[in-house]
């Protein structure tokens, strides 16, 4: 409801901002491609968040709180933002800078660190013990 006031606020309330919830999974894939950008409020620990690794993935960039698991994974240089909510003047200021980014790198820097062929070999490391394993998700 607070985002809904916001974008009100802000002037965002035009045909291409939608507030989902509770949507099939072939469902909010599409609405990812097709978005501008997703963002994802949560405010308690909700674990990983993994519609934030389908965005990037999509090169949709992404805006989450620091409640999400995800925001590790995001390069808020070229990705998105992570905002400390209730925060609104920086949720403000994240949409805003989001019109400079570049889908197809977003992309392209996603699937260098969030596919399965990279992520599979880190967590089997990581079962076998080797916790010196360098988190694919981080820039080296």
């Amino acid at each position: 409801k607070q985002l809904k006031n916001i974008s009100k606020e802000l002037d965002l309330t035009c045909a291409n901002l939608q507030f989902t919830k509770d949507s099939s999974r072939v469902d909010v894939i599409n609405k990812i491609e097709l978005s501008d950008l997703l963002v994802l409020p949560n405010i308690s620990e909700e674990g990983w968040g993994v519609v934030v690794n389908e965005a990037l993935l999509l090169g949709t960039p992404v805006i989450c709180s620091q409640y999400t698991g995800a925001q590790v994974i995001i390069d808020s240089n070229s990705q998105g933002k992570v905002i400390h909510l209730p925060n609104q003047k920086e949720f403000i200021d994240a949409v805003i800078s989001m019109k400079n980014y570049d889908r197809e790198l977003i992309k392209q820097e996603a699937q260098k660190r969030l596919l399965p062929s990279v992520i599979v070999p880190y967590l089997i490391n990581i079962i076998e013990g080797n916790t010196n394993s360098f988190s694919p998700w981080f820039k080296k």
